[in-house]
């Protein structure tokens, strides 16, 4: 067995979750397509889930088993907004900027990460 097959095995024993914010590059939709199918994480893709399904069906990619979450209409959204203004609004951040700004997908995955969430 060599190192790479290792890597694998110990990733399929202890499947982990991992999020990509760039759900909309065709890199990442392969990339997430290629995991799921190989069974080595659970992966979620953040981004519009219209855009991310056309762009797997023009590359030809099969998504079906792979969670897509919309980060300006997800039910965290809106928590991770609150959490964002209590940890910045010492800096002068406003609700509203901080409900903007963690509609980007680097944000929302990073409140992800924070949360235990992945």
């Amino acid at each position: 067995m060599n190192f790479i097959e290792k890597i694998r095995n110990k990733a399929k024993q202890n499947l982990k979750t991992i999020v990509l914010p760039e759900g909309e590059e065709p890199r990442m939709i392969e990339a997430a397509a290629f995991l799921k199918k190989e069974n080595l994480v659970t992966p979620i893709l953040l981004g519009n889930p219209e855009s991310i399904s056309a762009k797997a069906a023009e590359l030809n990619t099969n998504l079906s088993d792979v969670q897509i979450i919309d980060p300006s209409s997800a039910k965290e959204t809106e928590q991770f907004a609150e959490d964002y203004f209590e940890l910045r609004k010492h800096k002068g951040i406003t609700r509203e900027d901080a409900a903007t700004t963690v509609k980007d997908p680097l944000f929302f995955g990073a409140f992800m990460l924070r949360k235990g969430m992945v």
